[in-house]
Protein backbone atom coordinates (compact mmCIF):
# COMPACT_ATOMS: atom_id res chain seq x y z
CA UNK A 1 0.00 0.00 0.00
CA UNK A 2 1.33 3.41 -0.97
CA UNK A 3 1.86 5.90 1.83
CA UNK A 4 1.84 8.76 -0.70
CA UNK A 5 -1.96 8.90 -1.11
CA UNK A 6 -4.09 11.84 0.04
CA UNK A 7 -5.22 10.07 3.22
CA UNK A 8 -1.67 9.38 4.43
CA UNK A 9 -0.77 13.02 3.72
CA UNK A 10 -3.69 14.16 5.89
CA UNK A 11 -2.73 11.78 8.70
CA UNK A 12 0.90 12.97 8.60
CA UNK A 13 -0.28 16.61 8.74
CA UNK A 14 0.98 17.51 5.27
CA UNK A 15 -2.52 18.53 4.12
CA UNK A 16 -5.11 20.53 6.07
CA UNK A 17 -8.00 18.69 7.69
CA UNK A 18 -10.62 19.05 10.39
CA UNK A 19 -10.29 16.02 12.64
CA UNK A 20 -13.30 15.31 14.83
CA UNK A 21 -11.70 12.27 16.50
CA UNK A 22 -8.29 10.65 16.65
CA UNK A 23 -6.76 7.81 18.65
CA UNK A 24 -4.06 5.17 18.05
CA UNK A 25 -6.18 3.28 15.49
CA UNK A 26 -8.76 5.74 14.13
CA UNK A 27 -8.95 9.17 12.53
CA UNK A 28 -12.37 10.72 11.74
CA UNK A 29 -12.48 13.73 9.39
CA UNK A 30 -15.08 16.16 8.10
CA UNK A 31 -15.22 16.51 4.31
CA UNK A 32 -13.41 19.75 3.39
CA UNK A 33 -15.65 20.18 0.30
CA UNK A 34 -18.58 21.22 2.45
CA UNK A 35 -20.71 18.12 2.54
CA UNK A 36 -24.34 18.76 3.48
CA UNK A 37 -24.24 15.91 5.99
CA UNK A 38 -22.20 17.12 8.99
CA UNK A 39 -23.65 15.04 11.82
CA UNK A 40 -20.76 13.45 13.72
CA UNK A 41 -22.99 11.68 16.26
CA UNK A 42 -23.22 7.91 16.07
CA UNK A 43 -26.71 6.65 15.35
Amino acid sequence: MSTDCIFWKIIRGELPSYKVYEDDLTVALIDMRGSLFRDTNAA
